[in-house]
């Protein structure tokens, strides 16, 4: 199930060549990294903007496709990441943010944060009302992750 299917603002320079597998950095940053796949990866880099606006510099990693998955790479790129948060336009389970938890928790070290879709039925409705509801628009993933970060880990 995905939320929508609405335009967005490409991610990549025209001729842009997509790698199966590969993880492309799409936005540069310190300190998190936001890990998104497919149009959400348009919002999450607008999140990255709204929150570098109040002093969260985020890195954002855009995978073109999570089966099959560099692994290796993946993780030599999450490495020193004390934060990680998957946004997807998807379920929690069984999608990238349940992935990255299985990658994470066998052979990571970091702090797995996932935002996407609760395991609940939802409804039809129009694409910006959805990713509001939902809490995947730019600005709501962006107060998510404010608010993670604020809260005490542990």
């Amino acid at each position: 199930m995905r939320v929508a299917r609405d335009a967005v603002t490409p991610v990549f320079a025209e001729g842009h060549t997509f790698e199966i597998g590969k993880a492309a950095v799409v936005r540069d940053g310190a300190g998190i990294t936001l890990i998104s796949t497919g149009v959400q990866t348009s919002r999450v880099v607008e999140a990255a903007e709204l929150l570098a606006a109040d002093g969260v510099d985020a890195r954002v990693i855009h995978l073109a496709t999570i089966k099959p998955l560099d692994e290796d790479a993946l993780l030599q790129l999450i490495a020193d990441e004390p934060h990680v948060i998957t946004v997807e336009d998807h379920s929690r389970i069984g999608g990238l943010g349940g992935l990255l938890a299985e990658i994470v928790s066998e052979r990571g070290t970091t702090r797995l944060t996932r935002i996407g879709l609760a395991d609940h039925w939802s409804e039809s409705a129009p694409n910006d009302f959805l990713l509001n509801k939902y809490g995947l628009s730019a600005a709501k993933v962006a107060e998510q992750i404010k608010a993670g970060l604020l809260a005490p880990v542990g």
